[in-house]
């Protein structure tokens, strides 16, 4: 019984939640937890409340949006998060994503909201050659960042535009003069 005594005052002396949850523990420990409501997350004793990142809680939403919007497997953007395709499937179904991932899912939302504003879709942008013969996925699973590669992928296509516009002005110039000799396909894309 004198060994009990010291445990006492440190519950007295403890503040309310601390308190609560030894107490909690103490009880599951004895097989007291059936006293105690069971949630979602185990046996958690009165007053005690397990606060969640919002930017984990909606992991699995931006998940598919980026799965849809950029045009990426399952597996493959798996491969690129450095998690299973289970984990990428549960996540989904409303699994809290760590805030490593959660931090990466936002950054990979964010460039695909950035790619939004071209008038292609993403996944062709996304696969073909961006720096050193890889493309943006390659380059994202290296750890570059998906937004400043957006940006790489956004100048590269005003410059793309640009030079269509030249080419159609020249064109124009060219036809003219009549030294077009062959003028049946207007697409310069």
């Amino acid at each position: 019984m004198a060994q009990l005594a010291p445990s006492t005052r440190i519950l007295r002396r403890a503040p309310m939640p601390l308190a609560t949850l030894l107490a909690g523990v103490c009880l599951a420990g004895t097989g007291g937890a059936t006293q105690i409501p069971p949630n979602a997350v185990g046996y958690l004793p009165a007053g005690v409340r397990l606060s969640v990142s919002p930017v984990r809680r909606i992991a699995g939403a931006k998940v598919k949006r980026i799965m849809t919007g950029m045009g990426i497997s399952a597996a493959a953007l798996a491969r690129v998060l450095g998690v299973s395709r289970q984990t990428l499937y549960n996540w989904i179904n409303g699994d809290q994503a760590s805030e490593n991932h959660a931090t990466r899912i936002d950054t990979l939302m964010r460039a695909h909201e950035a790619l939004l504003t071209v008038d292609q879709p993403q996944r062709p942008l996304l696969t073909q050659p961006l720096r050193a013969s890889q493309n943006f996925w390659q380059l994202v699973q290296t750890g570059e960042d998906p937004e400043v590669l957006a940006r790489a992928i956004l100048a590269s296509q005003g410059r793309r535009a640009d030079q269509r516009a030249l080419m159609a002005e020249r064109l124009a110039a060219k036809r003219a003069k009549g030294t077009v000799v062959d003028g049946s396909s207007d697409d310069l894309t």
